[in-house]
């Protein structure tokens, strides 16, 4: 009869010591759940934030294109272009003309070619580094 009551006294516990289990785990879930809801809540605000910010980026973006520029600022953003078009035209058609020249003279001549060619860029490179010391 007593081996019979400590198992009915082992089972009691056991169950007891389940639903204590089962009671700490639903805590744990519940617990975790709030966390995620928070975060989710966090998530959310923080998703709508930069939803705003991305409208506002939006409508300044549309400003700035329909801003048209002055003439005058227009005016001189071209000239600068158009100079510095110019100038590469005249580096492209000077490495052109050295190269033709190179290719029809041969190997002995083109060593002098090269040297006259690299004293001419040079003497081109100090007096462009000479104007812009004095513009400063």
């Amino acid at each position: 009869m007593k081996k019979d009551n400590t198992k009915v006294e082992n089972k009691a516990e056991v169950k007891k010591k389940n639903i204590k289990n089962k009671s700490e785990i639903n805590k744990k879930n519940i617990e975790n759940k709030d966390e995620m809801k928070k975060e989710n809540i966090e998530n959310k605000t923080e998703i709508k934030k930069e939803n705003s910010e991305n409208k506002t980026n939006e409508v300044l973006e549309q400003e700035i294109i329909n801003k048209k520029i002055p003439k005058q600022v227009s005016k001189e953003i071209l000239r600068k272009i158009l100079k510095n078009l110019i100038l590469a035209i005249v580096f492209i058609i000077y490495f052109i003309s050295c190269n033709i020249i190179y290719t029809q003279l041969g190997v002995e001549n083109g060593e002098i070619v090269t040297k006259v060619i690299s004293g001419v860029l040079l003497l081109s490179s100090i007096v462009f580094l000479e104007l812009a010391y004095k513009r400063r």
